[in-house]
């Protein structure tokens, strides 16, 4: 599968020695987005979590074995995200739809859509999230990690601690490529306060 980058390059400076430095298209696309994080989002909270791989289930009074695949481990940070904006905000969210900022990328198994995936990983989740002001940061890691696994695929063996670095923070959620990032469930409140509204 062909990557979706150009492979166009760009000239970016010119070195000492007078000749131009270029940089790949792939490269210009990664510091937009790391630029864009950096100055728009909140985040404070790291969260690297694991799925079940496979789990039983009960379908017209048969039990069958279901293996995780994108849909399902999307599906699982949804509810995930659901759960804990529910938990957190409570009627503003319900009303209000106030959520926490939070940048999603999901990684491993054998999704074709996602470029450059490493399928020797299991299935996992870089999750980075916002921290509310009303909730201690010890209070916070315990709440998330209770939320996570009580999802219906999340596993115990997970990750969460605040954020040491923002901008290496930002980098693992693209170590592979952008294809990483979840779109669906990445969120930022700044960006829709400041949208012009007609």
């Amino acid at each position: 599968m062909n990557s979706y980058y150009q492979k166009k390059y760009y000239q970016i400076a010119i070195g000492d020695d007078g000749k131009p430095i270029y940089i790949t298209h792939q490269k210009k696309m990664d510091n937009e987005w790391l630029k864009h994080i950096s100055k728009n989002y909140d985040l404070d909270i790291a969260c690297d979590l694991t799925f079940r791989q496979r789990k039983e289930v009960v379908v017209n009074g048969r039990s069958e074995i279901h293996k995780l695949n994108d849909s399902f481990a999307n599906q699982n940070v949804s509810k995930f995200l659901h759960k804990l904006n529910q938990r957190v905000y409570g009627n503003s969210y319900r009303r209000y739809n106030k959520k926490l900022d939070v940048i999603v990328s999901v990684e491993g198994g054998s999704d074709i859509v996602r470029e450059n995936v490493e399928k020797s990983k299991y299935l996992h989740a870089h999750i980075s999230i916002q921290q509310p002001n009303h909730i201690d940061t010890d209070v916070y890691i315990l709440l998330l990690n209770e939320l996570w696994i009580q999802t219906e695929w999340g596993f115990a063996q997970t990750n969460v601690s605040e954020i040491r670095t923002r901008v290496g923070r930002f980098k693992y959620h693209i170590k592979n490529s952008l294809d990483a990032i979840s779109e669906t469930h990445t969120y930022c409140n700044k960006i829709l306060r400041t949208e012009v509204h007609y």
